[in-house]
């Protein structure tokens, strides 16, 4: 009689648990459709293996600053290098250009429980059509982040990508060699 109590128990309590609902996805928002459709631009960006998913991360600097955690409920749509490579490729980024990317931090960080920031560094370096290096640059790039959620790193890191994509622009304009 007892065993039938806690088969009872058991399945009564697995139909009580509360679901956990799937987690939101994110992009950088709508670009609209690709400037430059002629471009013959050529824009890879790459990461380190730990950032090249689709995790939404950000660090507790006043608690514990080497440690990178991860929202579980919001995630990116896909992995962050390729989210910006695509928004880069779309705002017509590089046109008829060769630019190799690596996206190095891509996160919220919190200075106290309420105040976040979102950090981006990407290493860019920019070749001439025959193949050779031109130039290289480092964006290095922080915004305050309008909440401390994931809605809060979301909005900021998608802000700095729009910065950081006119930055790139606005750099490769100023290199002075033949598309």
């Amino acid at each position: 009689m007892r065993f039938a109590w806690f088969v009872m128990w058991v399945l009564v309590s697995a139909c009580t648990r509360s679901v956990v609902p799937p987690p939101t996805l994110h992009d950088f928002g709508l670009v609209g459709e690709p400037k430059n459709a002629d471009s013959t631009a050529q824009i890879t960006v790459t990461a380190p293996g730990w950032l090249d998913d689709g995790k939404i991360r950000f660090r507790l600097l006043y608690h514990a600053a080497s440690q990178v955690r991860a929202y579980n409920l919001d995630k990116w749509l896909a992995p962050a290098p390729e989210l910006l490579q695509q928004h880069l490729l779309r705002g017509g980024i590089g046109h008829n250009r060769v630019l190799d990317m690596e996206l190095l931090e891509f996160e919220q960080q919190f200075s106290t429980p309420q105040q976040a920031e979102a950090s981006l560094r990407i290493r860019a370096r920019a070749f001439g059509p025959d193949g050779t290096l031109i130039a290289g640059r480092q964006f290095v790039l922080k915004k305050a982040c309008p909440s401390a959620d994931a809605k809060g790193a979301v909005t900021a890191l998608v802000a700095l990508t729009n910065l950081a994509a006119s930055q790139i622009n606005l750099w490769l304009t100023s290199l002075h060699y033949a598309p």
